[in-house]
């Protein structure tokens, strides 16, 4: 007897929880878009020499970028409204790329250019991080998404204010967080691999030549 009480209860608190917020039965599978973000680079040579004494002749930078555009459907209900979240448009890779390249060599010369051809190698480098993390993307979005419940709101007023609450829980959950965290570590590991073969080995066959 006790047991069935207990599943009586159970039951009336998990559907009087449903009636509470009558948004939450609004909730529908989210769909994810993910692709790559325009990038753009820029070569540049500094006045200032770039750690010659560290054989460093060249430096590749970049800037992570992430956007996300929500589309949302918005419900009328009795007493107001329901933000229901519908798809998610995703933008995430590398851009800004910045390539350096110590002005003591001329531009197009031999050592220039094996000091440019090195630093490719980072930029398709932090490209390859993408292009294999982008299906990891997808699914961890998608996930994050679908967790994200609809929203009551009074006044249809207050829907972009909601919007952006979501972009917020998206961007902070912690899945997204550590897939951010491992696009940065990949990026790190094919770095470093790049610059096992140092560029100062070109450089002395140019100037050998």
């Amino acid at each position: 007897m006790k047991v069935l009480l207990g599943l009586i209860l159970s039951v009336f608190c998990f559907s009087a929880g449903f009636a509470a917020d009558p948004c939450v039965l609004e909730k529908k599978n989210v769909l994810v878009y993910v692709k790559p973000v325009p990038w753009d680079m820029e070569v540049q040579q500094p006045l200032r020499p770039i750690s010659i004494e560290q054989s460093l002749h060249g430096l590749t930078t970049a800037v992570m970028a992430e956007g996300y555009r929500l589309t949302v459907d918005l419900i009328p209900i009795d007493d107001g409204f329901c933000v229901v979240l519908d798809r998610v448009e995703v933008v995430s890779g590398f851009t800004n790329f910045m390539i350096q390249i110590d002005s003591a060599h001329p531009k197009n010369s031999c050592v220039y250019n094996a000091i440019y051809d090195h630093e490719m190698l980072h930029v398709k480098a932090y490209h390859s991080v993408m292009n294999d993390l982008y299906p990891q993307i997808e699914e961890t979005i998608t996930k994050v998404a679908n967790q994200i419940y609809p929203k009551y709101i009074p006044h249809e007023n207050d829907t972009s204010k909601t919007i952006d609450q979501m972009e917020q829980e998206l961007r902070n959950a912690p899945m997204t967080v550590l897939l951010r965290q491992k696009i940065e570590a990949e990026k790190e590991i094919k770095n470093k691999a790049i610059d096992k073969n140092p560029n100062s080995d070109l450089i002395k066959r140019c100037e050998n030549q």
